[in-house]
């Protein structure tokens, strides 16, 4: 979730323009939270399409010279740190071999 400009709870009843600092998920928090959902809505005799096996892609200020992209199970991107914001958590789902080796190289998994 990205907050940007949001308002202090003081400034709202005062109308004085006073705003919190911005707030940014990481990936990270966005893996967490996904387990922690798919954790409640599992049911034994249901398999789930994500879980913690699933393979996601982690990419952080695409376009800067800094740019971090990671490829990994969504468990281990939970304790995956790529650094200061911007950043999007992908959930990857059935691929061609092509589209395999093309994110392995640009991920030097």
């Amino acid at each position: 979730d990205i907050k940007v400009k949001e308002p202090t709870p003081e400034s709202l009843t005062r109308k004085k323009k006073e705003f919190m600092p911005p707030h940014f998920m990481t990936a990270a928090q966005g893996a967490k939270q996904l387990i922690d959902i798919t954790c409640r809505k599992s049911k034994p005799d249901v398999k789930l399409d994500v879980d913690e096996n699933t393979l996601t892609v982690g990419a952080a200020r695409i376009g800067s010279p800094d740019q971090k992209i990671v490829c990994c199970t969504l468990q281990e991107m939970v304790n995956t740190d790529l650094g200061p914001p911007l950043h999007s958590l992908v959930i990857v789902g059935d691929i061609h071999p092509l589209e395999q080796e093309y994110l392995s190289h640009i991920t030097n998994v």
